[in-house]
């Protein structure tokens, strides 16, 4: 999991990422500094100092591997992943504060509404957002066609000083993916592939 994540970051499904049973720590300069930790081999929490994990949080995303053996003194605001063999599978349930299974959730459900418009198992990768609550994803389909750019702008209520009436119920999404009028203006965009759905509940989810 940490490896794909990893590269998925990278854009790159050919990143070497070796295990860092042995290190301890593996850094990787990305968009998104990122620092993968495995703990197995820690002998008391205090020497995560010594690995710098601090430094490390502040400047991007941990993955930690083994945190039960540094519990006491990783964030509390983290998200946890546990993962159980279920059958010939496994089952990873996901927790943390609410408002980290909210963000795992709407990107659930971004995944559902591309599975339900023609691009089932495409591969998607974050764009850097504007001065906005929408954010980007580049959308690579599985059939190797060319790209999209999907843009999702969550439904929110407007604040005391807008003066256009919102009647939109809150609890409806809307994820559009648009297009770029030729592969080289991917700034010049088209609505496209609209769909409403429902916004899946706010709760701790399990996937395989």
């Amino acid at each position: 999991m940490a490896r794909a994540l990893l590269r998925a970051l990278a854009d790159d499904d050919g990143l070497e990422v070796p295990s860092p049973t042995f290190t301890l720590v593996q850094t990787y300069d990305l968009r998104i500094p990122v620092a993968h930790f495995d703990l197995y081999r820690l002998a008391d929490s205090s020497e995560l100092d010594e690995l710098g994990f601090d430094e490390a949080l502040s400047q991007g995303i941990c993955l930690v591997e083994w945190p039960e053996r540094a519990d006491d003194a990783l964030p509390a605001s983290r998200i946890t992943l546990t993962i159980a063999h279920e059958g010939d599978g496994r089952r990873v349930k996901i927790s943390g504060p609410d408002e980290k299974p909210q963000r795992i959730a709407r990107t659930l459900a971004i995944r559902d509404f591309l599975d339900h418009n023609g691009h089932p198992n495409a591969r998607r990768r974050h764009l850097s957002g504007d001065a906005s609550i929408r954010a980007y994803e580049r959308i690579y389909p599985a059939d190797g066609s060319v790209s999209r750019i999907l843009m999702d702008s969550p439904r929110h209520k407007p604040g005391p000083f807008c003066r256009t009436a919102n009647t939109t119920s809150s609890s409806r999404i809307s994820p559009k993916t648009s297009f770029p009028s030729s592969p080289s203006t991917s700034c010049s965009l088209h609505a496209a592939l609209r769909r409403r759905r429902s916004t899946p509940a706010i709760s701790t989810r399990a996937f395989c």
